[in-house]
């Protein structure tokens, strides 16, 4: 009788297993990709401090900028796929007077590495919700 409800038991336990196994999301899916976007953040009214000739894809709205040290950091973001806006600031960045020294993309995130007019820097994206992209810029003198 022991043997008989310890089975069951066992059943049971793998049972639920592959029934909890099976609420999971998709392999790639993730949190953010499925949130609704929040209200967007206004857009910044003074100037960005980054080199004159800094390419601004189509769509990329900047909301603030910074100093650090001898570094310019602009945030913002643009109401696109992060593989839009990522194709989008690899090709504007690797014409002159600029060129891409590094990319990277994964699933959520993705970096462009850059260096022209006396400058270095990279744009760093990330996936803030479904159809938005974060956009942050660090430029550096060289």
């Amino acid at each position: 009788m022991t043997y008989v409800c310890c089975m069951r038991r066992l059943f049971l336990a793998v049972v639920l297993l592959v029934l909890l196994a099976g609420c999971g999301k998709d392999k790639g899916e993730s949190a953010t990709a499925n949130m609704t976007c929040p209200a967007a953040a206004q857009p910044l009214s003074g100037a960005t401090n980054l080199p004159a000739q800094f390419p601004t894809p189509s769509g990329v709205v900047v909301t603030e900028s910074n100093t650090a040290g001898p570094s310019t950091i602009v945030k913002g973001y643009a109401d696109k796929k992060l593989g839009d806006v990522f194709d989008a600031y690899k090709s504007a960045l690797d014409k002159a007077p600029y060129s891409v020294t590094k990319s990277e993309h994964d699933a959520h995130d993705a970096e462009v590495s850059f260096k022209g007019e006396s400058t270095t820097g990279q744009v760093r994206l990330g996936e803030l919700c479904k159809g938005r992209t974060s956009v942050q810029i660090t430029a550096r003198p060289q």
